[in-house]
């Protein structure tokens, strides 16, 4: 190994500035050397690089027409010298094919591999999220769909039950009020068709997504769309069951309203009824006001209870009994002095202040009637506000209206008042009994023979004044 030095940019004040390459080369000897043309003392200046490079021998190569502008110090090559023959270029091993392919093929596979596995992921997740998402909308749509059809079975209830009550309010007439019946009739008939309607929604509740087995990342995408537009049909639904319950409850509210309005005229109608129907017994005509009472206590602002269509029939079923009594009654007094017996029936009932009474009639009463005399009795009842069957000779209707029979009626009225003012008197005396009734036939007014004075003598004034404030 020589070494190659040239020296560059240097400046020689005192030498000539040159360049000196200096080689070996086997057996080559020293000669001598061919002067640059531009020889002399010319000092040439330019600027120099030092580098030292260690090269092998073999492959430095002098070219004998190379010239230099000094002679090395060391001698020059000589022009006959041999040249020496380059290197050989460095071969340069090539890869096998099957190794150039193996690595492509790996590289290849593994850029495919993780391009599968990140499909793979975002659809897997894909799936998951729109999973989450249905189960949740499909949930929600199911619990409407269920809400729904619980609506339904109670509206379907209550228009039973409405339908019922407008069957019996239309065969039996006076009832309630003919406006309230068709009013509610028509809601009724508005509801159904609502219910109808509202059925049909929840028919088309969604059905549940079957279970899926799921491995490619195609699979999971198509099963993640699938569940997407799934839970936007159940979201829609949703939405469709809200609109539905929003008529339903609409429709229901409005028969609701008219079905109170139905009850709100049951106590003029009841009024009305027993008022046509005077003659009643008190025992139907405190049943038929039962039966009508309880129909105030179907009023509400929430809905028809399941009550209602038994406390109409109950209703119903009084009135009709409130009728026949009536009528029996009537055919009871039926005859020559009929209209007579109710006018003094009538009389009574307005001294009576809403006492229920009874009327019969005999021809002879505590032994007078046929001779001329006017006889009556009377039993009553503390219950229900009050009430008394009065029973007269029919001599009271013949010798209607004089001052003695309707002092006769004042005083048995008086007795029916007991119902009302018993705890005004000592009622569990008979003796009592009788001055009470005397004394408040004397309270009304009667000064007439019947009154009781003739029979029972004048009660004492305390007892007068008491009974008058028993109306």
């Amino acid at each position: 190994m020589l070494p190659l030095t040239a020296l560059l940019s240097r400046r020689h004040d005192r030498e000539p500035n040159h360049i000196a390459m200096m080689a070996s080369v086997p057996d080559a000897p020293r000669s001598s050397y061919v002067p640059n043309p531009t020889s002399g003392n010319q000092a040439p200046s330019f600027r120099v690089v030092v580098g030292i490079i260690s090269i092998p021998s073999r492959y430095i190569h002098y070219d004998p027409k190379m010239t230099y502008p000094y002679p090395p110090p060391w001698g020059a090559v000589p022009l006959d010298a041999p040249t020496v023959p380059e290197p050989p270029a460095a071969r340069r091993r090539s890869l096998p094919a099957w190794v150039i392919w193996s690595v492509s093929a790996a590289l290849v596979l593994g850029l495919l591999g993780a391009g599968f596995w990140m499909w793979w992921s975002e659809a897997t997740t894909t799936y998951r999220e729109a999973t989450v998402a249905y189960d949740a909308a499909f949930a929600d749509a199911a619990d409407a769909a269920n809400g729904l059809r619980a609506e339904v079975l109670t509206h379907q209830t209550q228009l039973a039950d409405v339908q019922s009550i407008l069957d019996v309010a239309g065969a039996n007439e006076g009832l309630v009020s003919l406006e309230s019946v068709e009013a509610l009739t028509t809601t009724h008939a508005a509801l159904t068709t609502s219910v109808t309607d509202t059925l049909a929604v929840s028919d088309e509740a969604p059905t549940a997504l079957p279970p899926e087995e799921l491995a490619w990342p195609w699979e999971y995408a198509n099963a993640a769309a699938v569940r997407t537009s799934a839970a936007a049909d159940a979201a829609i639904y949703e939405d469709t069951v809200g609109t539905a319950e929003d008529d339903i409850t609409t429709a229901h509210r409005a028969m609701l309203d008219d079905a109170n309005t139905l009850w709100e005229s049951v106590p003029d109608h009841a009024a009305a009824l027993e008022t046509a129907h005077l003659a009643a017994r008190r025992g139907d005509v405190i049943g038929f006001r039962s039966a009508s009472d309880d129909m105030s206590r179907e009023i509400s602002e929430d809905s028809i209870s399941s009550t209602a269509p038994t406390r109409f029939t109950a209703y119903a079923s009084a009135a009709a009994t409130l009728r026949t009594s009536a009528a029996e009654e009537l055919a009871e007094k039926a005859g020559p002095l009929f209209e007579t017996r109710l006018e003094v029936e009538a009389f009574a009932r307005s001294l009576a202040g809403g006492v229920l009474l009874d009327f019969d009639w005999a021809e002879s009463v505590n032994g007078a009637g046929p001779d001329g005399r006017v006889g009556g009795t009377a039993s009553w009842d503390g219950g229900s506000g009050g009430s008394a069957t009065i029973t007269l000779s029919n001599s009271v209707a013949e010798r209607w209206p004089d001052d003695v029979p309707k002092a006769l009626v004042a005083h048995e009225v008086g007795h029916a008042m007991s119902g009302r003012c018993y705890d005004m008197f000592d009622w569990e005396s008979r003796d009592e009994n009788e001055a009470w009734a005397t004394a408040w036939a004397l309270s009304m007014g009667y000064t007439a023979d019947g009154n009781g004075v003739s029979i029972y003598g004048y009660p004492r004034q305390e007892l007068i004044d008491i009974a008058a404030t028993c109306r």
